[in-house]
């Protein structure tokens, strides 16, 4: 079972949600409903659900303001963001933020569902490797020999009291008083894991030509990382960077298998092994902008953070003259342009990076302003959901992302432009066509077409001779038709075209056609 909290000041809102999760079938359960960010974070802090979803503008505090909070305090609950289109320029903080998915407004269930599961599958990935440890940490006397491996991954992955660091690392041969700390992943940019062979001669390999530091560990972390743990008295990063450079020179794997390293900074107390470790991670990322095969220190990007690319008003205006005449090739053609000189800019991070990618993307919208209900649900399940900058592993492959993102963003805008010459009665009876099965209210429609719901009831009537409700009814009722001369069972019959009580679909039935679907089956056979 996974827990979730609810945060939005609009208790309708947040009840909806809700009952669509408790609805869905997934092993959920909702704990909590708050109404603003001080009072999420409070029951956020004491309930510790595995799921937030809050809304980014409520009264008191607001949703990116409470997940900073949340996130100072040691919160590891999985975020959801909440808004609507007008709202896209929340999501620079919210990935600074570490927030991984946006649901636009109105929440549409599919994507409601399908955020949850990928969340869920994190979850319970996370509760597999944290029953791991513990099954491995019962099992002890039968993994004597990953022992010492096992203790250090706590240190990575455990916020261990400073007695339990001190108790691993004297156990494991580290000396603690007066010593400095850091952490250097090493991965192999490769699919295929590291054998156990390899594994033991990369680590006897840096031991060899790091020996001379007081105490160096190489802990595998993954398939393709180890972790890299020196100590001593005295620690420069520089001269670490250059050592493992010329480390991974000499310690490399087969050349199509290039090695990258992401280097901690340097801390001076062992509880502090993890954020050494957490830094290095986080350095290791920006090998999509340094390129595959480099050496990237944590604390230079730390000095680098305040430089940012701006991208020219020149190419702002190309772009949203591009875009707004529908032609692919210039689009491609700036993007392209931004991007050779994101590659000359020093200094930019892969935060930055990502920013500027939606910047771009985010600039040639405002030419497109009628099209907010369609560019919401595309950029919600396109951009905002991007679950992280690691799968990508070349700016190349950031620049491509960028172009096919326009690329669908012109595909909605030549669909919609279609539609245009279409009359709108005509497009709204083709949608209902196509969703007569699902609850589809007159307001719905009406929200959908951006037209006032007397007006459509109204328009819609004049148009067709008939009512709204009438029509969707008529559509089920032929469908129904058709589905009981196949011999359908009638309860089948019922949810296939849009009713959930059996009794009432036979009255309509009966109302409409002048008979009982069951003596409408038995005649037509």
């Amino acid at each position: 079972m996974f827990t979730i909290c609810l945060v939005d000041d609009e208790r309708g809102i947040a009840e909806g949600i809700r009952f669509l999760l408790e609805a869905s079938g997934q092993e959920v359960e909702v704990i909590g409903i708050a109404g603003d960010g001080r009072e999420g974070m409070k029951m956020i802090l004491e309930k510790k659900p595995d799921i937030v979803i809050a809304d980014v503008r409520m009264p008191v505090m607001d949703g990116l303001a409470m997940i900073e909070g949340l996130n100072n305090a040691g919160c590891t609950s999985k975020f959801v963001m909440l808004s609507g289109y007008s709202e896209f320029e929340y999501a620079r903080q919210a990935i600074r933020l570490g927030v991984k998915f946006y649901i636009c407004k109105p929440v549409e269930e599919e994507e409601l569902y399908e955020v949850i599961r990928k969340i869920c599958r994190e979850v319970e990935e996370e509760r597999r490797k944290s029953r791991e440890l513990i099954h491995l940490e019962h099992t002890v006397e039968d993994f004597r020999k990953d022992r010492k491996e096992l203790q250090l991954r706590r240190l990575l992955d455990e916020d261990l009291r400073s007695e339990e660091t001190a108790e691993v690392l004297a156990e494991n041969g580290f000396p603690t008083e007066g010593m400095q700390y850091l952490c250097a992943v090493w991965e192999s940019n490769s699919e295929v894991p590291l054998s156990q062979e390899e594994f033991a001669a990369l680590s006897e390999g840096l031991k060899d030509f790091l020996g001379f530091y007081a105490c160096v560990e190489v802990i595998r972390y993954s398939g393709i990382q180890a972790v890299l743990l020196v100590a001593d008295r005295k620690l420069a990063e520089e001269e670490l960077s250059v050592q493992m450079t010329e480390a991974r020179q000499q310690l490399s794997l087969e050349p199509d298998r290039p090695v990258s390293i992401g280097i901690g900074s340097i801390h001076c107390h062992p509880e502090e092994i993890g954020s050494s470790f957490q830094e290095a991670v986080k350095a290791l990322q920006n090998k999509v902008i340094r390129g595959i095969g480099s050496v990237i220190c944590f604390r230079e990007l730390e000095q680098q953070e305040g430089s940012q690319f701006l991208i020219g008003e020149e190419e702002i205006r190309r772009l949203e003259g591009y875009m707004g005449s529908g032609d692919m090739a210039g689009c491609r053609q700036v993007i392209h342009q931004i991007f050779r000189r994101i590659q000359e800019q020093r200094g930019l991070t892969i935060s930055a990076l990502q920013l500027q990618s939606l910047n771009i993307i985010l600039s040639g919208l405002r030419t497109m302003p009628f099209m907010q209900f369609q560019l919401d649900e595309y950029l919600g399940k396109n951009i905002l959901s991007l679950e992280s900058i690691s799968r990508f592993q070349t700016i190349e492959q950031m620049e491509n992302w960028v172009i096919n993102t326009v690329s669908g963003i012109l595909e909605l805008k030549r669909k919609e432009n279609g539609n245009k010459n279409k009359d709108v009665i005509v497009r709204i009876k083709e949608y209902i066509q196509e969703h007569f099965s699902s609850e589809i209210s007159l307001n719905e429609i009406a929200g959908k077409f951006y037209l006032n719901p007397y007006y459509l009831s109204q328009l819609f009537k004049k148009k067709t001779g008939m009512t709204y409700q009438n029509y969707v009814t008529m559509l089920r009722m032929e469908k129904a038709k058709q589905l009981l001369r196949q011999d359908r069972k009638v309860y089948e019959v019922c949810e296939q075209v849009g009713y959930s009580d059996t009794a009432y679909f036979s009255r309509v039935f009966e109302k409409t056609v002048g008979c009982k679907p069951s003596e409408y089956r038995r005649n037509d056979s």
